[in-house]
Formats: structure tokens, sequence, C-alpha cells
């Protein structure tokens, strides 16, 4: 990145929040791709919960918060048969419509 540029990647720009988000996946037993962070992308690296077996990528846009995170799992694991985009291996977490997604909305649960 150029200094004039002036183009920073949201985890730069919100260093509290990529703290945030890195923490609560940390703790689910994910790993920072410090390689793609390295080259602007923030990724994490883990496993499914309900199938160790499946291996997950969680990958912020650079849009992060206003975008929700895309989280993608490798071609080794078995294709689901609901919520599974065959042509990219993503996995639909936030219902139909993507652009319901709040970073900031309070859930009353």
């Amino acid at each position: 990145m150029s200094a004039d540029s002036g183009y920073r990647p949201w985890f730069e720009k919100y260093p509290q929040l990529f703290k945030k988000q890195a923490d609560i996946l940390i703790a689910a037993g994910y790993e920072v791709d410090k390689e793609g962070l390295a080259k602007g992308h923030a990724c994490f690296n883990g496993r499914s919960k309900v199938d160790q077996e499946r291996q997950l990528l969680v990958v912020f846009p650079q849009a992060f918060p206003s975008c929700a995170p895309k989280i993608f799992d490798r071609p080794s694991s078995k294709l689901l048969a609901r919520h599974h985009r065959i042509d990219t291996r993503q996995l639909c977490l936030f219902g139909f419509n993507e652009n319901r997604w709040n970073a900031c909305k309070k859930r009353n649960n």
C-alpha cells in the first residue's frame, strides 16, 4: 500500500473491531490467515464444530462491517444438500437476502 493512496483495509481502519472479530473466531478454534492479512485480506481458517472433518474459511469482505463475512468450505468436504453453493462452496448463513446484514444490530435473544 502506498502512503499517498489513502486506502487502508477495514481491519487497519477499525483495529478494535478487527480484534473483537478475531477474538470470537480464535476462541472458536480458528486461526488468522497471516499470509492473507499481509495482502490486505482478513481471513480465518478453522473447522466446523458440528463436523470436525469440514475445514472452513471465514472471509471478511473489504466492505466489512457494511457487508457480511462469507464462509466457505474446502473441496475435500462433502457438499451439503441445502444452503451450499456448488460453484463457490460458499455456505449460506445469513438468509435469502444478505442486504439484511447489520453488524451493529442488537438482538434481543
